[in-house]
This record gives structure tokens, sequence and C-alpha cells, in this order.
């Protein structure tokens, strides 16, 4: 809070919701979001890469105090992730699940059949979490 009582234009925050309950990080989170959105720059150092992934516009890996990648969240996980969606679907309890090209996928007959024909249950892109990526370009564990 006295960080924030003389309207920074920068701000360097660490672990901001290490050790608070989840209710307590969401108003964290909301704080920092609104002092982000009045136009503010915030560095945030956290080992939390869903904070990261909420909160962030670009983030930058540190490995023994070289940066090893910066770019946007978005960017970073269509760029490590696969171009697929992953469909359940059918009864819940026991599901099928099967996975599609995004490339193509409007033309695709098959998803087309799945979806027009099944219960669907879940549909996720197979994009790859910022903690997936950290230790694909560092080799190394966030904890």
């Amino acid at each position: 809070v006295r960080a924030l009582l003389h309207d920074p234009k920068v701000l360097f925050l660490d672990e901001p919701g290490g050790g608070l309950d989840p209710a307590s990080v969401a108003k964290v989170e909301d704080i920092i979001r609104r002092v982000r959105d009045a136009g503010n720059t915030i560095f945030l150092t956290t080992h939390d890469m869903l904070s990261v992934d909420r909160l962030c516009d670009r983030v930058a890996f540190l490995l023994d105090g070289t940066i090893a990648v910066v770019d946007e969240p978005g960017r970073l996980k269509r760029q490590h992730g696969r171009a697929e969606l992953t469909v359940t679907f059918g009864e819940a309890d026991a599901p099928s699940v099967e996975s599609f090209a995004l490339d193509g996928l409007a033309e695709n007959a098959r998803f087309q059949e799945v979806i027009k024909t099944q219960a669907l249950q879940t549909m996720h892109t197979e994009e790859a979490s910022l903690s997936e990526i950290f230790r694909k370009l560092t080799g190394a564990s966030l904890v």
C-alpha cells in the first residue's frame, strides 16, 4: 500500500501474491491491473506463472542473471504450443477425446461430425503454459 501512495509511474513488486489465499491474490491482482491500466509501468518478479499470464503484457525469463527470452505471454504460448484443438465428447463417464489441427479446422469433416452429432464436454487449444515454456527455454525448474 505504501508503494502506491505517491502514485508511482514505475512500480517494482516482488512476489505480490506470495503466501496469500486465493481471494487476497485476486484483490492484489485487481490493484495491479488498475495501476497498469492507469498507464504506469510495473516490474513483477514472481514464480507464479498463472499470475504472470493474467497480469503481464510482456514476460522475461531469467536464468542465473541472464535473460533467456522476452516476449508477450500469448505469443510465447502460441510459438511453443501445438496448433491443435482437443475435444472431449460423448458420455460423461466414458468420454472420447480427439485432437484436430487448427489449420483447416473449418473444413475438417471429422471435426464437423463431432460437433454436430456428439455431446461436447470440453474444447481446448493445446497452447503451452508459461511454466512449460520456462523449463523448455532455460532447462530449469521454477522451484
